[in-house]
């Protein structure tokens, strides 16, 4: 069981990594979508739940090993559905890190497998009222990201640019592309 304090969960990374001959944990060559979500605050049950079916992911275990565990476990059916949608979105080995804040917060970083799976995630959890923010890097647009949030409160999920616009007009309509991909209904 995962603990409930403050916790990152690196302990995998050089087994993964391939030092004992495992599978790498860096995002594979030519992938351009960093991903930082942060979920919650979620139920300290849920969140055990979260954090231990990411770490089976991590370790290698396939959805429908994750399942049972989480069916064994009693989890919310809002913990199957979120990692039903978060775990096909990340690239293999691309889960770099996840962070289980005090105030019951989880802080996920990872590599994202496309846009498309991402603006499933982001709707899902909107449908699911649970609170977000998840911000999508482009590493062939510098500086700027795509952030989308929810909060109590809100129509729908709102998106937003951050960071500095590119300066080349072909990186600024990329983006925006892209944008309109996470906006996608």
């Amino acid at each position: 069981m995962v603990s409930s304090r403050s916790t990152v969960v690196t302990a995998q990374a050089a087994r993964l990594r391939g030092e004992s001959g495992g599978r790498s944990a860096g995002p594979p060559a030519g992938d351009g979508r960093g991903v930082v979500a942060r979920l919650g605050p979620v139920q300290p049950a849920e969140l055990d739940s979260l954090m231990q079916g990411l770490l089976e992911s991590r370790q290698g275990s396939c959805w429908d090993e994750i399942h049972r565990h989480l069916v064994s476990a009693q989890a919310s059916t809002r913990v199957h559905i979120l990692l039903r949608y978060l775990l096909p979105a990340i690239v293999l080995g691309g889960l770099e890190s996840f962070l289980r804040s005090a105030d019951q917060v989880l802080d996920v970083q990872v590599h994202a497998t496309g846009l498309a799976s991402i603006r499933r995630l982001v709707r899902q959890m909107e449908a699911l009222r649970t609170s977000f923010t998840v911000t999508v890097s482009f590493s062939d647009l510098n500086s700027a990201a795509l952030r989308a949030s929810w909060y109590p409160g809100f129509d729908e999920a709102l998106i937003a640019i951050v960071g500095e616009l590119p300066a080349d007009a072909g990186a600024r309509r990329r983006l925006l592309s892209q944008m309109e991909k996470l906006l996608a209904r």
